[in-house]
């Protein structure tokens, strides 16, 4: 799946994946549309994706902070 806006969801083999900015997100948690999400090392969502998931559309992000 291909991520058409410069923020979007993308299912990739069973994970969840959010690409910000030409990259996906690693180790790092951020609030999208009011909710904490955490991702990984591998950039893959740790927790339940929203329901829209998958969907390329623009959403708020506010507050990263970097896991190290």
């Amino acid at each position: 799946q291909t991520c058409a806006l410069p923020i979007c969801w993308v299912n990739f083999n069973g994970q969840t994946f959010y690409y910000q900015n030409g990259q996906y997100v690693v180790n790092v948690t951020l609030t999208i549309d009011g909710v904490a999400y955490t991702f990984g090392s591998d950039g893959a969502l740790i927790g339940t994706p929203p329901a829209n998931a998958g969907a390329s559309y623009s959403v708020s992000v506010s507050n990263p902070v970097t896991n190290n």
